[in-house]
């Protein structure tokens, strides 16, 4: 199964003190500082995901002929993409970048900070890459139960618990209540 998350909108901007030289759209957030670029975030065990990329504005901007470069933990600095991410086509005459995140893994991993660098080529020197951060939340949750799932459950046995200890007391209150209207 593959869910297609809200496109990515890159616009390259003219860079000044405290903005630029991009801005990043997406999920009906965006922004032009690096330290508050909207973060893309993948849901645990959903299948796979396919992101995508556009270029927006006039520009002569197109993705690189390695467009992506993604390191789990911490910034890749060579052409690595790590092994959760595929697939990666450029179409709509190098504006547009697809990437498949795989999500239907066995694995038990945790969540992982994906950073990631777009590369990309064209005639200004100030818009040759670009490095947001993806939010991967594993492959599949701890016995294949969402949290969710997971927090009915504690909560289920919680009510058994106090439902048990409420019978009980009632119990032993009624067994001394009988004791002592016993003739002796």
């Amino acid at each position: 199964m593959q869910t297609k998350l809200s496109p990515v909108s890159v616009t390259p901007i003219k860079a000044a003190t405290n903005n630029g030289p991009w801005d990043i759209a997406y999920g009906g957030y965006s922004s032009n500082q690096a330290n508050s670029y909207p973060v893309v975030h993948v849901a645990t065990a959903k299948g796979d995901y396919v992101i995508t990329f556009n270029i927006v504005g006039q520009n002569d901007l197109q993705f690189d002929d390695t467009p992506i470069w993604i390191g789990a933990n911490s910034k890749p600095g060579n052409a690595f993409v790590d092994n959760h991410f595929h697939d990666p086509v450029i179409s709509n005459g190098g504006k547009t970048l697809t990437i498949t995140d795989t999500k239907d893994d066995t694995s038990q991993q945790k969540s992982v900070k994906f950073h990631y660098q777009l590369n990309f080529k064209g005639s200004d020197p100030n818009h040759k890459k670009l490095d947001p951060i993806i939010i991967n939340d594993g492959g599949k949750t701890i016995n294949n139960y969402s949290l969710l799932q997971i927090v009915e459950f504690s909560l289920a046995g919680l009510a058994i618990i106090l439902l048990a200890v409420f019978l009980y007391r009632r119990m032993v209150s009624r067994r001394d209540a009988s004791s002592e209207n016993m003739p002796g």
